[in-house]
């Protein structure tokens, strides 16, 4: 069993990790591998910098990348490490996302395999023997993606956990000035004072949920880049804070393109 994520990737020789000198090239494979369903297909824009994303999401997160005979790449997906709850205790959470695969049967497996290993070796590898549940989010008919994790006999499977459901809202921008009071409800932007009662809000909510993460607020405020206080629109009743939202757009870091 590997000692480090260095071992781990030692034993699938056509992964490595990307660095930054890689950003042109990732960013070059990843708008030409879209993620496609009997629908439609979904592509994320990155520019400039792919790793600026990670950056927002996760202080311990990794690239990897798959290259073919020639050393070119042919695959990529990332890893992030977030402080989590579940089943109410803290924990850490790992993420599997970005996975973007070439077509062809080899490229699959070797992603099949170097997941399996992983989720299946985490204890033992010092980067991430405090994690202690790996999740990822999958499109509907996303064949490319099922077929990199579909399970074998004897490794990891993969159990669902609930529906990931987007959704867009067109609305005219700034909301200032046209918060309510509806029925019991009262409803306003956030200040300065507001804070400690949203983290604690967040908290609870996260707490609750399978996989939630804890430190989210502070997170969020402190490294989404345009997002303040002062952004959050709560809903609070005689209980207290309810609801909370904040119009915010990841544009800097990603744009979704979706086709069809």
């Amino acid at each position: 069993m590997p000692s480090d994520f260095a071992g781990l990737l030692a034993v699938h020789p056509s992964l490595r990790l990307a660095t930054p000198d890689d950003n042109g090239r990732i960013l070059d494979f990843f708008e030409r591998a879209s993620m496609i369903t009997s629908a439609f297909d979904v592509l994320y824009l990155r520019r400039p910098d792919f790793f600026r994303l990670l950056r927002l999401q996760s202080d311990h997160a990794y690239v990897v990348l798959d290259r073919d005979q020639r050393g070119e790449i042919r695959g990529v997906g990332t890893i992030s490490l977030r402080p989590g709850w579940t089943e109410g205790r803290p924990t850490t959470i790992g993420y599997l996302g970005d996975l973007r695969i070439a077509k062809g049967r080899a490229a699959s497996r070797v992603w099949r395999s170097f997941f399996a290993d992983l989720v299946s070796q985490t204890p033992g590898i010092r980067e991430f023997a405090d994690c202690t549940h790996w999740h990822t989010a999958i499109l509907d008919n996303n064949r490319g993606a099922l077929a990199a994790l579909r399970p074998r006999a004897g490794r990891p499977a993969l159990v669902p956990i609930g529906p990931f459901t987007m959704r867009n809202l067109i609305m005219r921008l700034p909301l200032a000035g046209r918060h309510r009071a509806t029925g019991s409800w009262k409803v306003g932007a956030a200040g300065p004072g507001d804070e400690g009662a949203l983290q604690a809000f967040f908290e609870i909510e996260n707490r609750r949920a399978p996989l939630g993460f804890r430190g989210e607020m502070a997170r969020r405020i402190s490294h989404w880049e345009g997002l303040s206080i002062g952004d959050f629109v709560c809903a609070s009743d005689a209980r207290g804070l309810v609801a909370c939202v904040a119009p915010w757009s990841p544009a800097s870091a990603k744009q979704t393109v979706v086709s069809r």
